[in-house]
C-alpha cells in the first residue's frame, strides 16, 4: 500500500487518519530500530509521530507538514524524496527528532529551523542540500546530534555554534565549507564526535579546541 506513495497525497491522508500501523522496515538500522507509523487524533494538529522511513517515498516535502504542530519526531530517511526542505517545518516547535537523511533534496537549510527549541536530533547527510549553516541554529540549545555531512554546502561554520553546549555529535564532513574553524567551539565541552573532513577549511586550529575535553574522534 505505501510503496511508491507521495507525500502530498501521505499529508492529505492525515487529515483522515486515526492510527496506522505499518510494518516493521527499519531492520539493521542501529539508530531507527522501531515501528513505522503514523500517530494522530483525527486533525493534523494532533498528530505526535511521523515515522514513514524506507518506504520508497517520492516527490517533494509538502509545507502542510508544518501544520502539525504537535509532531515530536519525523522520521523521513532512506526515501527518495527530492526539492527543498520547507521553510514551514520551523512552525513544529514541539519536534525533538528530525530525520531527512539519506534523500535527493536540494536547496538550503531552512534559517526557520532554528525555532525549534526542543530539537535534539537532526540528520540532514546525505543529500544535495546547497548554500551556507544557517548562524539560526545556534539557537537550538536542546541539540544533542547535527548531522549535516555529505552534501554540498558552502560559506564558513557560523560561530553561533559554539553556544549549543548540550552537543556530543558535530558531522560536517563531505562539503564545500570554508574559512577557519571557530574558537567558540571550544565551548562544546560535552562535544565527542567532530567531523570536518573533505572540507576546505583553512587556518590553525584554535587552543580554545583543546577544552574539548570529552573528544573522541576529530
Amino acid at each position: 500500500m505505501w510503496s511508491r506513495l507521495s507525500l502530498k497525497a501521505l499529508t492529505m491522508l492525515l487529515y483522515l487518519t486515526i492510527y496506522i500501523p505499518l510494518p516493521y522496515l527499519a531492520q539493521g538500522d542501529n539508530i531507527t530500530q522501531r515501528s513505522s507509523y503514523i500517530d494522530c487524533q483525527t486533525t493534523p494538529s494532533s498528530c505526535i509521530s511521523l515515522s514513514l522511513s524506507r518506504h520508497s517515498l517520492t516527490g517533494t516535502l509538502p509545507s502542510q507538514l508544518g501544520q502539525l504542530t504537535a509532531v515530536t519526531y519525523l522520521y523521513l530517511h532512506y526515501n527518495s524524496l527530492t526539492g527543498t526542505i520547507p521553510s514551514q517545518l520551523g512552525q513544529l516547535t514541539a519536534m525533538t527528532t528530525l530525520y531527512l537523511y539519506y534523500n535527493s533534496l536540494t536547496g538550503t537549510i531552512p534559517s526557520q529551523l532554528g525555532q525549534l527549541t526542543a530539537l535534539s536530533h537532526v540528520y540532514l547527510n546525505y543529500n544535495s542540500l546547497t548554500g551556507t549553516i544557517p548562524s539560526q541554529l545556534g539557537q537550538l540549545t536542546a541539540l544533542t546530534s547535527s548531522v549535516f555531512a555529505s552534501n554540498s554546502l558552502t560559506g564558513t561554520i557560523p560561530s553561533q555554534l559554539g553556544q549549543l553546549t548540550a552537543l556530543t555529535t558535530l558531522y560536517l564532513h563531505y562539503n564545500s565549507l570554508t574559512g577557519t574553524i571557530p574558537s567558540q567551539l571550544g565551548q562544546l565541552t560535552a562535544l565527542s564526535h567532530v567531523y570536518f573532513y573533505h572540507n576546505s577549511l583553512t587556518g590553525t586550529l584554535a587552543s580554545q579546541l583543546g577544552q574539548l575535553t570529552a573528544l573522541k574522534a576529530l
